[in-house]
């Protein structure tokens, strides 16, 4: 897919997208969900992790890289691209996983105290 291309039809102007999320521009979305949280004074830490190079599809579940700039509809049963580059998609694949044990190993610490 193009970037330049589907940015420019989208009307998303490329400084506020400045990753390669093929789908949407989930960088700004997760930003203004970090902002709205901060906002209304949300009680618990917020990070939001943010991979440039990397795609849509970042996610621990998927076991080869390479697939994770390609995804199929669910309704339409048609390949799409999710973007990003396969050593940047395995880096955010690898770190956002750190990420969440992370969160984990604090979430059940606090648990028990």
């Amino acid at each position: 897919m193009d970037t330049d291309n589907s940015l420019a039809q989208s009307g998303v102007r490329p400084e506020i997208y400045p990753l390669t999320d093929e789908i949407w521009p989930s960088a700004l979305a997760g930003k203004k969900i970090v902002e709205r949280l901060i906002r209304n004074n949300y009680k618990y830490p917020v990070k939001h992790l943010m991979y440039t190079g990397a795609g849509h599809r970042v996610s621990s579940d998927i076991p080869v890289t390479s697939l994770a700039s390609l995804a199929v509809h669910p309704l339409l049963d048609s390949k799409i691209l999710s973007g990003g580059l396969p050593s940047e998609n395995a880096h955010a694949i690898k770190d956002s996983f750190s990420e969440k044990v992370r969160f984990l190993r604090l979430f059940v610490t606090a648990q028990n105290e």
